[in-house]
């Protein structure tokens, strides 16, 4: 990630932050909670409180769950992101790993929506008549 893309903002509260990052709070206590936002701060009432850079940590580890990601993996990759740049090549295998997945996860969306795009033309034939209902399994007995 090239960085986020808020507005500076300090001292967030989990529900601005659940607004801004469409996460749960619940979701977003987790990953705080599993040591994946280090940067989040306890205020005097020991509420979390956050800033740009929790906002950062939760959009990266947001994609990185989305692609299938474990938690331990992206614990291990924000630790490594820690440790600063001697661990660049690590975090690069890691993302390209997980790039690749990304795009197979694109590729069967594609024949997803392909394959309802052709049910669409199947059912649009039906009910212009220019072909039987083959899918009503209540008329497969008659025919």
């Amino acid at each position: 990630m090239v960085g986020p893309a808020y507005p500076v903002a300090m001292d967030l509260t989990i529900k601005d932050v659940a607004d801004r990052t469409g996460l749960s709070a619940h979701t977003i206590r987790y990953y705080c909670d599993q040591g994946l936002v280090p940067s989040v701060q306890r205020d005097s009432n020991n509420q979390r409180l956050f800033n740009e850079d929790c906002l950062g940590w939760l959009e990266r580890v947001k994609v990185l769950r989305e692609c299938g990601m474990s938690i331990a993996d992206v614990r291990a990759y924000v630790h490594q992101c820690l440790r600063g740049d001697e661990t660049l090549s690590e975090r690069m295998e890691l993302i390209e790993k997980y790039a690749h997945i990304a795009d197979a996860q694109l590729l069967e969306a594609h024949a997803r929506a392909d394959y309802l795009r052709k049910q669409l033309a199947y059912y649009a034939q039906i009910r212009d008549g220019l072909v039987p209902d083959t899918t009503d399994i209540s008329r497969w007995g008659r025919r």
